[in-house]
């Protein structure tokens, strides 16, 4: 009897000897992306085991949110990963979830290759493009962080630029004695050589859309309309008004003048309708099927689909709001102050009715907002009563 006893443990003790040590998974879920797919590990690992996370190598997207790497936890209040990390395996599978940030929520500081008092940036040919009241000073970045400086033939108070058909076109405006007929275009932001405008004017906005710059005169019936920001064709505004700002959608032509109801309308920038908006306009953008228009000193806002039809909606706070732009299924307003006063105040909008306070990440006099690369990229004019040097990124 004992020694089938003996017989039986052994048997137990040998089996027990050659089981397989158990392995564990780590696999990856797009936690709702729109689009894209998850990075797949194929290893079997061992508890203890060391694993490198993976990135995102399937580009996965969602409207209105960056991917900025994992999570043990679908809502992100989990243990965070990034790529290249590693990980000590338990003795469990894991999973490792898509970290989304909002687009527009976190902003970082970058600087600007000069003091220069820089007064808008645009989007266009994989590039970011800045330029500035003073100096002749322009600027080029590839991601919006780190930046090149470039310099435009003539100091001039250079106040809008846009991108299309292969060239960027800068306009300046001259707010303390005469008007201007300066225009710049380049190729790259780089190299730029300078051009006349047909009439001397307060230049202020200028847009690229359905195959043609527009650009606006400040306190002037005057425009002006070009395929290559060379050749230009004088046009008439409604009204002589302190024309600021203009966006395109729905096949439409809409511009705003300074901190006034006055608006206008036109479907192919040369023949101008007059309309009203219902708050007073600073900047003016277009998404989601939906102009939206923020005031200066103000809390208020207002949408149309049209520019006809206007609804008010509210800004989280009062604020100096002077730039709105749309990218990635999101706005973004930010806001200025003054020279001796500055500002953190941003905000951000799914639909453009409903917003969300968000704030920059130094104070200054802000000026103007882009989207471009998946990136919103921001510039400020002054900063401490200084020309600045100060932008900031957001993705």
């Amino acid at each position: 009897m004992k020694k089938k006893i003996i017989f039986i443990c052994t048997l137990v003790f040998i089996l027990s000897a050659c089981k397989e040590p158990e392995s564990y998974s780590i696999n990856y879920n797009s936690n709702e992306a729109d689009s894209g797919s998850v990075p797949i590990d194929n290893k079997a690992y061992s508890q203890d085991d060391q694993a490198i996370v993976l990135g995102n190598s399937g580009n996965l997207m969602k409207t209105g949110s960056n991917y900025s790497g994992w999570n043990t936890n679908p809502d992100g209040s989990g243990t965070s990963y990034k790529a290249g990390d590693t990980i000590t395996v338990q003795n469990e599978h894991l999973t490792l979830y898509t970290d989304w940030i909002s687009a527009g929520s976190v902003w970082n500081e970058s600087v600007l290759p000069s003091s220069s008092g820089w007064k808008a940036v645009t989007y266009g040919d994989g590039r970011f493009v800045a330029v500035s009241t003073n100096g002749g000073a322009a600027a080029v970045s590839i991601d919006g962080v780190n930046w090149t400086g470039s310099t435009i033939p003539v100091d001039t108070d250079w106040k809008s630029i846009a991108y299309g058909n292969g060239v960027f076109v800068t306009i300046a405006g001259d707010d303390a004695s005469s008007n201007s007929t300066d225009a710049a275009t380049s190729p790259d932001g780089i190299h730029w050589t300078m051009r006349t405008l047909p009439v001397a004017a307060n230049w202020c906005p200028i847009i690229f859309a359905d195959d043609l710059f527009v650009t606006l005169a400040q306190n002037s019936t005057t425009a002006l309309t070009s395929t290559d920001g060379v050749t230009w064709t004088l046009c008439t505004m409604p009204s002589a008004d302190y024309w600021c700002s203009i966006a395109f959608g729905n096949g439409l032509f809409t511009a705003v003048a300074h901190n006034s109801a006055v608006a206008a309308t036109s479907p192919d920038g040369i023949n101008w309708t007059s309309r009203t908006i219902p708050v007073p306009g600073i900047s003016i953008t277009f998404g989601n099927g939906l102009f939206n228009v923020v005031s200066f000193n103000r809390d208020s806002a207002a949408v149309s689909s049209d520019g006809i039809s206007w609804t008010t909606t509210s800004m989280p706070s009062l604020a100096k709001w002077c730039s709105i732009t749309y990218g990635n299924g999101i706005f973004v307003s930010i806001a200025g102050d003054s020279v001796t006063k500055d500002s953190t105040t941003a905000a951000t909008s799914v639909d453009g009715l409903n917003w969300t306070a968000r704030s920059l990440p130094v104070p200054a006099n802000w000026s103007s907002v882009t989207y471009g690369n998946n990136t919103f990229v921001a510039v400020a004019a002054w900063m401490n009563s200084s020309p600045s040097t100060v932008a900031a990124t957001s993705p």
